[in-house]
């Protein structure tokens, strides 16, 4: 199933729906670098502030303010993507979902084919996700919009649609 997070160590930011950081491995001791990367090596004008490191079965995302870094287990970059600021990210098996900057959801597949943009209802100008829980049928989300002292009332919107025509 494309979102199952069953295999992924660290799918989303904070490891867990519940933000608590909780991770099924075992602490151990030591440990070994397999590999490291320069983030210039991805780009030579590359200026990326990274926020978090997010860790699946086949690729490792590593989530700046407003970029996606996809790379294979051995290090090698494979693309990167620009997102809106601030997006959630959600890892699954085969894909990967966020919000690029034209304010809409992205189904991406880590051979960087799209699988679904889709319109999110309350998404505008001011407004950002909190979270998104995709599904290969369907996708559970919170966005809010912070409002204009004395011209908008702060808001949220929590939505549920239907994904059609996904592989």
């Amino acid at each position: 199933m494309t979102f199952s997070l069953e295999k992924n160590v660290y799918p989303v930011e904070f490891s867990s729906y519940q933000c608590n950081s909780f991770v099924p491995v075992e602490v151990k001791q030591e440990w070994e670098l397999l590999w490291q990367k320069r983030f210039a090596e991805t780009g030579p004008e590359s200026t990326i502030s990274p926020r978090s490191v997010l860790v699946g079965e086949s690729v490792i995302i590593v989530k700046a303010v407003s970029e996606l870094m996809i790379f294979d287990l051995a290090g090698n970059f494979k693309f990167m993507e620009n997102t809106a600021n601030p997006t959630p990210v959600v890892m699954g098996a085969d894909a990967v979902a966020y919000f690029d900057n034209a304010e809409g959801l992205v189904y991406q597949d880590y051979d960087q084919k799209i699988l679904m943009e889709s319109a999110v209802p309350g998404f505008g100008a001011r407004a950002y996700a909190l979270l998104i829980r995709p599904t290969i049928d369907d996708v559970l989300g919170v966005v809010q919009d912070p409002g204009v002292r004395s011209h908008r009332e702060k808001s949220f919107y929590i939505y549920r649609f239907l994904c059609r025509d996904l592989d």
